[in-house]
């Protein structure tokens, strides 16, 4: 890299307007040489395995408009001289581990700047915003994403300005108190917000207009009061582990259509599940657990399709297991029910959602006799738990067929005869559990190879697919 700037740097005429060496290879530091290119509008480095910080000649490139370093092994300083590029559009640190702390000079002229990105790679916080409460940007900012950065305690006053963002994501980034109501008046129009992971509090209240598909991510922190209908156009709806309280608004599925992603769990949330939720067509993934609701789970599935995850559990839910769970036969992953006062056999009508990885029903009161077809038409189980119910009889040797599963928990129920021989020959259980990563989660009761019995002994498992989330995070 050194000796290719070096050449270029020496070049009498040099009009380089462009240089994209991104997803390579590349290491090492980044040369002082790179200030040389006078002319340059477009570095693109991203990808690559350079170490170290940002030469501080890169404030002599003018001309620069995007600056693109993401996903790289940084872990140097961000200089002061960026704050020079008053050319400068788009600004992408992101994946990278920066160290020492931003201030107003590192901004002081970038007043052509649009998009900011500072992601850094690890949890722990190691790049601390300090800047000044009465400072005004000269930059009017339509792309935020700052994440693992220290920039509390108080919200970002500097943000009293920018009101032309389409997508805000300030993440992991200890900010404490409430969200100033400046903020929400701003006549924004966004695609994202995101505020996860924070300490924030106070209420969430509808003013900010959103785009189509918008997400919204404000779980992790301690806001209050009823849950918020926010716009109709909302896709994401991430609003876990705060402390909303009172029922689910019983509209929500009028208000709200465009949903497809649901995290309203670890809350107070009380009430029954409302039924207008049925009218969530594109719905993909609904999680209400660790809440207080009650009454029956709504029989409204034939009416969304596409639902691949189902937790509702740790609520007081009560009644049967609506059998019209069977007509995701093709959508149906995840399905997490526990830890209610679920009562009735399980429904036959679940043996067409042969798409099945996770089946938690334990801690419920549900009855009868395990059914024979769990081992026939659900080979794909990963998880299967029955504990602390009322089933009776014997297991049934089908269960042998599930040649995946990694987990087998059958519990404290009322079951007799004797332990299918062929249960030590499932090979899933041999595996390394933790070799995958699973959607949802759950206790399980270890004791023996298979978890049929004996004291229970709890320890936290995760359980699903890989994948990332919505800002996502997974």
């Amino acid at each position: 890299m050194t000796e290719f700037t070096d050449a270029l740097s020496k070049c009498t005429n040099c009009s380089l307007e462009l240089l994209h060496l991104g997803y390579n290879k590349l290491g090492g530091f980044l040369p002082d040489s790179l200030g040389h290119l006078k002319n340059l509008k477009h570095l693109l480095l991203m990808g690559n395995s350079f170490s170290g910080s940002i030469p501080e000649s890169i404030g002599n490139l003018s001309s620069l408009e995007e600056f693109y370093l993401s996903e790289n092994g940084m872990k140097g300083k961000i200089p002061v001289s960026l704050g020079q590029l008053s050319s400068l559009v788009a600004l992408d640190l992101k994946y990278n581990q920066w160290e020492g702390t931003i201030t107003e000079a590192h901004f002081s002229n970038l007043t052509s700047l649009k998009e900011l990105s500072i992601v850094q790679t690890y949890s722990n916080i190691t790049l601390h915003f300090d800047i000044r409460s009465d400072w005004i940007p000269p930059f009017k900012l339509t792309y935020l994403n700052l994440k693992s950065c220290q920039v509390g305690p108080e919200f970002p006053n500097w943000l009293r300005n920018q009101n032309q963002l389409v997508s805000v994501a300030v993440w992991h980034a200890k900010i404490s108190g409430p969200i100033p109501s400046w903020f929400w008046k701003f006549d924004l129009f966004l695609d994202v917000l995101d505020f996860s992971y924070n300490q924030m509090t106070g209420t969430v209240p509808n003013t900010i207009r959103f785009s189509a598909q918008a997400i919204v991510f404000l779980n992790y922190n301690r806001f209050t009061g009823p849950l918020p209908l926010l716009s109709s156009n909302v896709s994401s709806f991430h609003l876990d582990n705060n402390f909303f309280s009172g029922p689910i608004p019983e509209d929500i599925g009028e208000q709200m259509p465009m949903l497809t992603d649901v995290d309203l769990s670890f809350n107070s949330l009380n009430g029954s599940i409302p039924l207008s939720m049925g009218k969530l067509g594109s719905l993909l993934t609904l999680v209400l657990s660790n809440n207080l609701l009650t009454g029956k789970i709504p029989d409204f599935w034939n009416n969304i399709p596409d639902v691949y995850v189902i937790d509702m559990s740790n609520n007081s839910l009560s009644g049967l297991i609506p059998s019209s769970l069977g007509s995701l036969s093709a959508s149906l992953k995840f399905l997490t029910l526990s830890y209610n006062h679920l009562s009735g056999e399980i429904p036959s009508a679940l043996k067409d959602c042969t798409n099945i990885k996770t089946l938690n029903l334990g801690d419920n009161e549900l009855s009868g006799e395990i059914p024979a077809w769990l081992g026939e038409r659900i080979p794909s189980l990963l998880i299967l738990s029955l504990r602390s119910n009322m089933f009776y009889g014997k297991i049934p040797s089908n269960i042998c067929n599930l040649s995946s599963l990694h987990l087998l928990d059958l519990a404290h129920n009322n079951l007799s005869g004797s332990i299918p021989s062929c249960v030590g020959n499932l090979s899933g259980m041999a595996s390394d559990l933790y070799s995958q990563r699973y959607e949802g989660q759950l206790w399980a009761t270890l004791g023996s190879l298979t978890a049929l019995g004996s004291s229970p002994e709890k320890v936290w498992l995760t359980s699903g697919d890989q994948q990332e989330d919505g800002n996502g995070n997974m």
